[in-house]
C-alpha cells in the first residue's frame, strides 16, 4: 500500500510539473514583405520559461535570452522563404510548442497590411467595446424604465 501511494505521489508530481510548463506559440501577421512572420509567444503555464530557442524545420534559428514569467508573453519576428515550414519554440524547462506555416511566394501589400490591422484588435480593446455597449444597453434601459413609468397622482 505504502508503494502504491508512493507511485502516485511521484506521478502526480510529474504530471503537474509537466503540465505548469506550457507555451503557446500564435502566428500574428506579416510585416513590411511576405518573408517578415511575426509571432507571439506566450507563457500559459505557473513557472517562469528562460532561454527560449525558435526552431524553424527542426533547425535553430535563434535563441531568445529572455526569462519569461507565467501570463507573459512577447512577440518576434523571424524571415522565412517561400513554401511550408514548421516553426517551434521551447525552453530549457521543457515546454515546447509548435505551428506550421505556409509562406506564400507572393502577397500583395494589402493582403500583409490587413492581416496586421486584423491583429492589432487585442483582448483589451475587445473588453473595452463590450463594456461600452453595456453602458449604453444600460442607459437605454433606464430610459426607457423613466419613460415607462406612471406618475403616482397626489390627493
Amino acid at each position: 500500500m505504502k508503494r502504491i501511494l508512493i507511485i502516485f505521489s511521484l506521478s502526480l508530481f510529474i504530471v503537474s510539473c509537466v503540465s505548469a510548463q506550457q507555451i503557446e506559440l500564435t502566428h500574428i501577421g506579416y510585416g513590411s514583405t511576405p518573408r517578415e512572420v511575426h509571432i507571439h509567444i506566450s507563457n500559459k503555464g505557473n513557472i517562469t520559461l528562460t532561454d527560449i530557442n525558435i526552431l524553424v524545420d527542426d533547425q535553430k534559428y535563434k535563441t531568445l535570452e529572455i526569462s519569461l514569467s507565467p501570463n507573459k508573453s512577447i512577440e518576434d519576428i523571424i524571415y522565412l522563404n517561400p513554401g511550408k515550414h514548421i516553426v517551434s519554440v521551447e525552453s530549457i524547462q521543457g515546454a515546447t510548442d509548435s505551428i506550421e506555416l505556409n509562406i506564400p511566394s507572393h502577397l500583395t501589400t494589402t493582403t500583409y497590411q490587413k492581416t496586421i490591422q486584423e491583429n492589432n484588435i487585442t483582448a483589451k480593446n475587445k473588453t473595452i467595446i463590450w463594456i461600452g455597449i453595456i453602458v449604453i444597453l444600460i442607459i437605454i434601459v433606464v430610459l426607457i424604465w423613466i419613460l415607462t413609468k406612471k406618475p403616482k397622482l397626489e390627493y
